[in-house]
Order: C-alpha cells, then sequence, then structure tokens
C-alpha cells in the first residue's frame, strides 16, 4: 500500500503536474545521466514513497529498516567512538528517515530550514519530534550546534543546498559545474574539534533503505600544521566529491528538484537577523 500511493503521489507530481519536472530533466541531461526521462519518473517516485514512507512510521512509531554495509558500520562506529559527530547530510534517499535512524543511534539534532509554508512547516517539526529528532533552526544555529555538541550529542547539516550568502559558501565542482558548498557543517565541526561523517541514503527494496558512510573527515588538529581555514575547505571539498560520486552511482536517489547551481541570495534581500550566529569565520 505504501509503495502504491507513494507511486501515486510521484506520477502526480512529476507527470501530471509537473513541478519543477523540467529542470529535473534538464539537470539530469546536463550530468549525461542515462535515460533522463525514465530517471526523473524514478525521482518523483521516491519522493512520493518516501512521503508515504514518513508518515506511516510516524503513526506506528516503528524504527525505520536502515541497513549499513559492514564498512559503513565500521566507520561510523569509529567515529562516534570519540564522541560527538557532525554528520554531513544529504537530500537523498529518505532523509528525514535518516535522521530518525541517526537519533536512536547517537542523541543528534538536526540544522533544517523552515519551509515557507508555516502550517507545513510546524507540521513538519511536530512529525520530526515524534521520530526522536530534534530541529534545529538557521538562526542562531552556531551557538545551538556548540552547545550540543559539547554536551556529547551529534548535529546533522545537509551539504547539498546553497548557502543564502555567497560568504557562506565554498565554490566547488559538484556533478560538473561549479556550485556553492555550505562552509557551517565544516567550521562547526572544526571549532568543536569534532570529526566529520559524510553520509547518503538510498531505498534498496519496498520499507528497505541502504545508508552509506561515504567518508569521515578526522577532526582538526588545533596548533597541527594545516590552518584551520585550509581544513575546513579540504573538508567541503572531499565531502562534495564523495557525494558527487554517490549520485552519479545512483542519481535516482538524489533530490534533483533543488536548484543546486544557483547563485546565493544577495546580503541585502535577506533580512539581518537571519545569519545571528552563522558561523562564517574558520
Amino acid at each position: 500500500m505504501i509503495e502504491l500511493l507513494g507511486a501515486l503521489l510521484g506520477w502526480l507530481a512529476g507527470a501530471a503536474f509537473r513541478v519543477r519536472r523540467r529542470h529535473v530533466e534538464d539537470a539530469l541531461a546536463r550530468v549525461h545521466v542515462e535515460r533522463p526521462t525514465r530517471v526523473a519518473a524514478a525521482v518523483y517516485r521516491s519522493l512520493g514513497v518516501g512521503l508515504v514512507e514518513l508518515l506511516a512510521h510516524a503513526l506506528t512509531r516503528r524504527p525505520p529498516v536502515i541497513e549499513l554495509d559492514g564498512e559503513s558500520e565500521a566507520r561510523l562506529d569509529r567515529a562516534l567512538a570519540g564522541g560527538p559527530v557532525v554528520i554531513a547530510a544529504s537530500h537523498t534517499g529518505n532523509w528525514e528517515l535518516a535522521a530518525a535512524w541517526l537519533a536512536r543511534r547517537t542523541p543528534s539534532a538536526v540544522v533544517a530550514k523552515p519551509l515557507h509554508d508555516a502550517p507545513a512547516n510546524r507540521a513538519l517539526a511536530a512529525l520530526r519530534r515524534r521520530l526522536g529528532v530534534a530541529t534545529i533552526a538557521p538562526r542562531g544555529a552556531a551557538r545551538a550546534c556548540l552547545a550540543r555538541l559539547a554536551a556529547g550529542q551529534s548535529v546533522a547539516l545537509v551539504v547539498d543546498q546553497v548557502p543564502d550568502r555567497p560568504e557562506h559558501g565554498i565554490v566547488l565542482d559538484f556533478l560538473g559545474a561549479e556550485a556553492y558548498v555550505d562552509r557551517a557543517p565544516f567550521v562547526l565541526a572544526a571549532r568543536a574539534g569534532v570529526p566529520v561523517v559524510v553520509a547518503a541514503q538510498r531505498r534498496v527494496a519496498a520499507g528497505r533503505h541502504a545508508m552509506t558512510v561515504l567518508g569521515v573527515v578526522p577532526p582538526h588538529a588545533r596548533g597541527g600544521d594545516v590552518p584551520r581555514a585550509r581544513w575546513v575547505a579540504d573538508a567541503a571539498a572531499a565531502a562534495t566529491r564523495w557525494l558527487d560520486a554517490f549520485v552519479r552511482q545512483h542519481p535516482e536517489s538524489w533530490f534533483w528538484l533543488h536548484r543546486r547551481w544557483r547563485a546565493p541570495r544577495s546580503e541585502s534581500a535577506l533580512p539581518r537577523p537571519a545569519a545571528a550566529g552563522y558561523p562564517v569565520e574558520a
């Protein structure tokens, strides 16, 4: 039933109403994904199924079925053995379920931009709470994240979304084109002296997901030979490179609806309080 309802929702969004369908197909074609029309249909189906899955898990309170391969398990265990980590997350697979799964593995919270629709945003926040996931708003996120890390809790921030301001990002190659990569996860990790775990997820069968730890960036060594700003840039480049390889291998699992390669909004177009506490300096 979940698969059927999800497939219907995906068809309505991608085929009937064609929500950003041209953008998705153009982006897939630009990256030279084979059969972009077919992959685009799979992207919308995955999104529809993911939404129904999320609602079903929230109502039943059953833990999501997410599997780790042996290497990913070992990488995550080694990273968590030293204390909290920064999760460099991505819009892959069912990322909300992935956050719920992680919260059962280690106390954690996610930094998430609010939805434009206020009632929908409240509903999503309530849904996250039911799944055991705490949400940190972007305003004041640096202080909140550092406080949680100091208290032994991990935090997750996405690395595949355009930051609001140019100075918050690093321009790197992603899927064959220049894209702004948010520096925040790496600046926070450097300040806190914790590793960065880069993770992605994909659906492998009905009700089953695979989580992959693409790589782990060791903590920045204070007083070492590598300046913090250089460590931040290198960590962002590594995370972007690992995610690039994952998306190329599993294009149907990524959220192509994002306008990933656009420029950040201008500073003058944003209210000043939105940047309060944002970790700009490395």
